[in-house]
């Protein structure tokens, strides 16, 4: 019996990387829709990071910026 061991090439990609490859390929409506669902703030942080060299994303910086907005608040409307 052969022990299987994992590649690192089999590594799924993270969120915030499968985002970025949407506004990279120029499917901005995607990666805002991809964006205003996320409910991981990290998340959105580390696309944020990402976002910051590439030009010409406004909209999707504005929409990650929304996002971390409303992520950082508590959220008074959930039940303890």
């Amino acid at each position: 019996m052969t022990a299987r061991v994992k590649s690192s090439a089999a590594r799924p990609a993270s969120w915030a990387q499968r985002v970025y490859g949407l506004v990279k390929s120029g499917n901005q409506t995607a990666a805002i829709s991809q964006i205003r669902a996320c409910a991981e703030l990290s998340d959105v942080q580390q696309l944020d990071r990402m976002l910051l060299a590439q030009s010409g994303a406004g909209a999707v910086m504005q929409a990650v910026a929304d996002q971390l907005q409303e992520l950082s608040h508590p959220r008074l409307h959930r039940s303890p």
